[in-house]
C-alpha cells in the first residue's frame, strides 16, 4: 500500500485502490475531498473513465450540466456495478 499526502491510500491488491479523506457536510454526509472530473470529455470517453474511476475507488463524479455529458456518466456509473449507497 502506497500513502498519498494525507489519508489517500493506493492499494495494489484487494480493496479499494483508492479512498481519500472525507469533510461533512451541513446534512450529516460526507464527501470526499477527491472528485473525478469529466470536463471536456466525449460521451464514450466520460462513460468509460466514470467506469473505471468508480471500480478504482472515487466516489464522488464531478459532472455539471454544462458539461453536456451527464447521460455517459450515468450509463458510467450503472456499468461500473457500484451500488447508489457508495458515491456522492
Amino acid at each position: 500500500m502506497f500513502i498519498i499526502g494525507r489519508g489517500l491510500q493506493i492499494k495494489s491488491k484487494g480493496g479499494p485502490i483508492a479512498q481519500a479523506p472525507t469533510i461533512a457536510l451541513s446534512n450529516g454526509n460526507k464527501m470526499p475531498v477527491l472528485g473525478f472530473g469529466v470536463f471536456q470529455m466525449s460521451d464514450e470517453e466520460a462513460e468509460e473513465s466514470v467506469v473505471t474511476a468508480l471500480k478504482t475507488g472515487y466516489r464522488s463524479i464531478d459532472t455539471p450540466a454544462s458539461y453536456n455529458n451527464e447521460e455517459a456518466v450515468g450509463r458510467g456509473i450503472k456499468q461500473s456495478g457500484v451500488p447508489r449507497t457508495k458515491y456522492l
